[in-house]
């Protein structure tokens, strides 16, 4: 249906509507001729009058189908009237277009004024000059010239970091890791032995510590036997003992209190430190290295020295001696 843009219809009845539309209706039938002339108008004045009557006929069922044939018919005859258009060839449009201007047969000058004038009231290219439109050069635009893309600088900003590479004999347990091991084994076997000894005299199954450690010249020795046995305690396979008077050692199997893999799980291990310093080692050798004290571990040919700061521990593997 036909939308309304007008109040053409306001006030009147339905009846009066549909007469209206009946009219109009037949004077399409009966006038096709006039109607479909190429400088005819008709059409849109019928198409004006049923828009004016849309509001009344929207409502009514009778009066819609009314408005409907209007517009089927309208366009039928608007398509006819297109068709009886003058069909001229592009040649002859240009040369009428010519002839309208003022320049015929190639002589006589052109009406620019009365060109522009109504190419400017049919708002036709109202952002190009007319005259630029139709004697200019046309030329395309100019690509854009593609830049060559910049590669990305991958240099690194920080130095390069590469594994250091080693040979077979420095993957090897160097020779001081071998005598540690050896000496671990000479002290928990003393320390079993010494044990041993005691208990079958008719005494405590232990031994006195400082009578196993120190040694009464030397105190690299002495650090490195502290040293040594921080590593059994951490494993486990000697238990220390403190009384108020001394502190004392014993061999243990640890593998009798925990299965084998809570012990190499952690479950028994501990964690023993203790400094000893020079002045501690004199004080010491001069309380518990009197000439009836027994020695347990041989000398292994130290010279005595005097030092300050030695550590025994199961977290480290390094000690400090520094000669006085």
């Amino acid at each position: 249906m036909a939308s309304s843009s007008s109040d053409a219809g306001a006030g009147n009845s339905v009846a009066e509507v549909r007469a209206k539309l009946r009219t109009l209706k037949q004077g399409l039938e009966d006038n096709r001729g006039e109607y479909t002339g190429t400088n005819s108008s008709k059409l849109t004045e019928v198409l004006e009058e049923t828009n004016g009557l849309y509001d009344v006929s929207k409502t009514d069922s009778r009066a819609g189908a009314l408005d409907a044939t209007i517009l089927n018919k309208t366009s039928a005859l608007g398509a006819e009237q297109a068709g009886n258009l003058d069909k001229a060839t592009p040649d002859k449009y240009v040369r009428r277009l010519l002839a309208k201007y003022g320049y015929q047969n190639g002589r006589g000058p052109v009406k620019w004024t009365t060109l522009a004038r109504e190419v400017n009231e049919a708002g036709i290219h109202q952002h190009v000059p007319a005259t630029t439109f139709l004697l200019g050069k046309y030329e395309a635009p100019k690509r854009k010239e593609r830049q060559e893309r910049k590669r990305k600088d991958h240099t690194p900003t920080e130095p390069m970091e590469t594994a250091d590479q080693v040979n077979v004999s420095q993957l090897q347990e160097v020779e001081e890791d071998k005598a540690q091991v050896a000496r671990m084994l000479v002290l928990g076997n003393a320390i079993k032995t010494a044990a041993d000894s005691e208990e079958a005299a008719g005494r405590p199954r232990r031994v006195n510590l400082f009578h196993m450690l120190l040694h009464p010249t030397s105190f690299s020795q002495t650090v490195e036997n502290f040293f040594d046995l921080a590593f059994l305690l951490k494993d486990g396979f000697v238990q220390l003992i403190a009384t108020a008077d001394a502190a004392y050692l014993v061999d243990r199997d640890p593998h009798k209190e925990a299965t084998a893999t809570e012990f190499a799980a952690g479950l028994c291990k501990v964690q023993n430190i203790l400094k000893l310093d020079f002045p501690t080692y004199r004080r010491l050798v001069e309380r518990w290295c009197t000439s009836d004290a027994p020695r347990y571990l041989p000398a292994r040919g130290s010279a005595s020295g005097g030092g300050e700061g030695a550590g025994a521990g199961g977290s480290g593997r390094s000690k400090q001696a520094r000669a006085s």
